[in-house]
């Protein structure tokens, strides 16, 4: 799924556009849900829909990944999600959005704690190597995988 603090006419028009559309169920965007990252409010709203999907889902069996630490990493983490950081800081193509943005506190917040990666290549091989013996797993680490894989030719 995709959790946004996009408009919604970006999941209805840019993301067909862009033919990865069809590999999320679901979608989680500020404009609809009333909230943005870091709030809880938009972490549950895509909790909830994924449980449509996975109904025994529990947080911390779910993988957010973003580029923002404060609305990405400390939202998800704080909701109680596992986290990735996407750290694009290197890249000079990749502009930071919404930089004001104030990372909520969790439990056991710190510096060290913080999982980073650095590029596309490095998230594909953290997925590549857990391994599960669940179908549904399975198959949403291969869609994240095939997304990745997109962004990477699209964005370097």
């Amino acid at each position: 799924g995709i959790t946004s603090n996009t408009p919604t006419r970006h999941m209805e028009s840019v993301l067909p556009m862009l033919d990865i559309h069809d590999h999320f169920k679901w979608f989680a965007c500020s404009q609809d849900v009333k909230y943005e990252k870091p709030s809880m409010e938009i972490f549950d709203a895509s909790f909830e829909q994924a449980k449509f999907w996975i109904p025994d889902l529990q947080k911390d069996e779910v993988l957010h990944i973003g580029d923002s630490y404060a609305a990405d990493y400390c939202g998800a983490k704080r909701f109680g999600f596992q986290a990735l950081l996407l750290d694009r800081s290197d890249n000079p193509a990749v502009v930071a959005y919404q930089d004001w943005i104030e990372a909520p506190d969790y439990e056991g917040k710190s510096v060290e704690e913080v999982r980073t990666k650095c590029c596309i290549l490095e998230i594909l091989t953290l997925l590549i190597i857990v391994e599960q013996n669940d179908s549904v797993f399975k198959h949403c680490c291969w869609t994240v995988l095939t997304i990745l894989q997109w962004l990477h030719i699209k964005i370097g």
